[in-house]
């Protein structure tokens, strides 16, 4: 299985001005807006490496208590290994599927109850993959 960083999430008390310090100080670039295509209170994505991993940064709000601590690290696997480890986490405990758009991700907890992402960035593949195998997802708006 190929798994790989894709990104982190960080919690801020203002997103933009986290953002404008990763810019102006280590020559970072904004990828991604989430909010601005849609997703209600969704994250600034800002990268230093042309988007091969990248920051996901959120403003600090109630519905984010649920963060342990203010970083969460996202793992980008295929649409196959996506669906493999979908199914080895979800005969343990329901799993929720959320589009965000841009990837398809689903969260699960480690060890020591820290939260964690597997995400797909191929959407349309992803998409197929879950509706052959009669897997519903939720749009995250």
């Amino acid at each position: 299985m190929s798994i790989s960083l894709q990104h982190i999430h960080l919690v801020a008390e203002k997103k933009y001005e986290l953002a404008k310090w990763y810019i102006d100080k280590l020559d970072f670039k904004i990828i991604d807006d989430i909010e601005k295509l849609g997703e209600k209170d969704g994250p600034l994505f800002i990268s230093g490496d042309g988007g091969k991993t990248a920051l996901s940064i959120f403003n600090r709000r109630a519905d984010l208590k649920e963060f342990k601590n203010t970083c969460l690290p996202a793992f980008c696997v295929s649409s196959e290994n996506f669906l493999e480890l979908y199914n080895k986490f979800s005969c343990h405990e329901k799993i929720e599927i959320i589009h965000h758009h841009l990837f398809v991700s689903f969260y699960i907890l480690d060890f020591e109850g820290n939260k964690i992402e597997i995400n797909c960035l191929d959407v349309k593949k992803i998409e197929n993959v879950l509706k052959n195998n009669h897997i519903s997802w939720e749009y995250q708006n």
